[in-house]
């Protein structure tokens, strides 16, 4: 076993028994990668990680932070959510200015029409 793929349990469990080819599988969140043996994870299980790409498998060590994960998770979303309602208010407010620039365009267009024509009235 190479030492980046060092298996936490196996030295616990003291498996120096490991070959290089046997199955191993990584952690979606901290990407240690373990033997499947010391998992306990039956090969069926394996094979269907590793076919199914929306399912995710977790060391026990990051299993053990679901819940303050979720709260993470949680909180990221909440910020998003007002990120994106900041953003949409900000985007509303543009196209207000955008459209009160346009109309005070055509308010000095026609002003300075108005003031050739009548410019152009009084010379002659």
């Amino acid at each position: 076993m190479a030492n980046q793929e060092k298996c936490l349990k196996c030295s616990t469990n003291k498996r120096k028994d490991m070959k290089e080819k046997d199955k191993r599988i990584k952690c979606y969140q901290c990407d240690i990668t373990i033997p499947t043996v010391c998992a306990n994870l039956p090969d069926e299980i394996c094979d269907i990680l590793e076919t199914n790409n929306n399912l995710r498998w977790f060391c026990d060590k990051c299993s053990s932070l679901g819940p303050s994960l979720k709260k993470l998770t949680d909180s990221v979303e909440s910020y998003k959510n007002a990120v994106t309602t900041k953003f949409n208010e900000l985007n509303e407010l543009n196209r207000e200015i955008k459209s009160a620039i346009e109309n005070i365009n055509s308010s000095v267009s026609a002003s300075e029409e108005n003031s050739i024509n009548l410019t152009f009235y009084v010379v002659n």
